[in-house]
């Protein structure tokens, strides 16, 4: 699989999730979904706050996957409707 959709409504797994995607397997020493190269993540609804933490998370399990041997080209990140001006999409690539 080389690309991965995620959709949430306004519950905040991500940190477990993306952690999940990044561990390395101790037996196989590999990582979950090792052919992944592009991640998107979509949010129905998502506090202000949460969306920094949302982007470090991201950069954190790609920085993970990178040194595991398993790097990925980007994850994309789509909050909901933004106030006026605010951006809609944010891209994290290596």
């Amino acid at each position: 699989m080389e690309q991965l959709e995620l959709q949430f409504g306004n519950r905040l797994d991500l940190q477990n999730i993306l952690t999940r995607l990044s561990v390395v397997n101790e037996s196989t020493k590999r990582v979950s979904c090792s052919n992944m190269k592009v991640l998107g993540l979509q949010w129905s609804q998502i506090a202000d706050y949460a969306k920094k933490i949302v982007t470090q998370c991201c950069m954190q399990m790609m920085d993970k996957r990178k040194l595991a041997g398993h790097p990925m080209d980007k994850c994309c990140i789509w909050w909901p409707e933004a106030r006026e001006g605010a951006p809609s999409l944010i891209l994290i690539t290596e």
